[in-house]
């Protein structure tokens, strides 16, 4: 079955399908990450993004996590706008009129992340998070992907501000595919529209419904495992915890939200 073929979900059927995979108390027993890669597993690369001229609390952040995946043991890749689009252009030339005409970085950044992990593998994290050395094993040595989910009464989908998968996995193809339809279909209609409602255009909402469209066209379960959000809290942290401080992009511009109704 190819991309194209699996069948559209809903969201709340989609949530409703990534319950039925989530594993409630996964078991790591790897204490660190292995360096050593091997085909159909996940590399030990961590990717984050950032246009360009990163505020001063974002590359605090950044210069933490080389720090941290110098001392696992684990390769540390951050992209900008030039790096991004050049591997697009080089990987993935279908997407760059997308990619180019999406109207904030966020968009840029959702499209971005897809094609690095489909391409390399590897762990996607956005870059106002922090990683900590413990509890890095969730990802060592492991094939196939893992994915989180929110399971508190307020959120139930999938986020996509982290995940990690092996080069190829048709899930990420799928979401891929997917992610970039919506973004061109979208931009089509109005740019302005489709940032208001990145969340769903690009973000987290279709990130949830075209890994649940995956899963639940295939056999999948060992393949893609989803895991509780307080999993992935075992090896990072969010931004403020590490500065001690709130975020300020997310005052400005530089967040989505606030640079839709800055244009709205």
């Amino acid at each position: 079955m190819s991309a194209t073929d699996y069948p559209v979900l809903k969201m709340a059927a989609a949530c409703d399908v990534l319950a039925a995979h989530l594993e409630v108390t996964p078991r790591f027993r790897l204490p660190i990450w292995r360096k050593r890669e091997s085909p159909g597993r996940i590399p030990a690369t961590f990717h984050q993004f950032w246009d360009r001229d990163p505020p001063d609390q974002i590359n605090t952040l950044l210069a933490h996590n080389t720090a941290v995946c110098a001392e696992i043991g684990v390769t540390h890749q951050v992209w900008d706008d030039t790096t991004g689009r050049a591997f697009l252009s080089e990987h993935y030339p279908e997407a760059v009129a997308a990619y180019d005409l999406s109207p904030h970085p966020a968009m840029k950044s959702d499209l971005l992340r897809l094609a690095l992990i489909l391409f390399e593998g590897g762990v996607y994290l956005d870059a106002d998070m922090a990683i900590v050395p413990a509890g890095a094993a969730i990802w060592s040595g492991r094939a196939g992907g893992i994915v989180f989910k929110w399971t508190g009464p307020e959120r139930q989908n999938a986020p996509n501000w982290c995940f990690g998968f092996e080069p190829g996995h048709r899930c990420v193809a799928h979401v891929f595919e997917r992610t970039h339809a919506s973004i061109v279909q979208a931009l089509q209609r109005d740019p302005q529209h489709a940032l208001k409602h990145i969340l769903g255009v690009s973000g987290p909402g279709m990130f949830t419904r075209a890994v649940a469209e995956y899963l639940d066209a295939e056999d999948a379960a060992s393949d893609v495992r989803v895991l509780e959000v307080n999993t992935a809290y075992r090896w990072l942290r969010n931004g403020p915890a590490i500065l001690k401080a709130p975020m300020a992009y997310k005052k400005t511009g530089l967040h989505w939200k606030n640079a839709s109704e800055e244009t709205g």
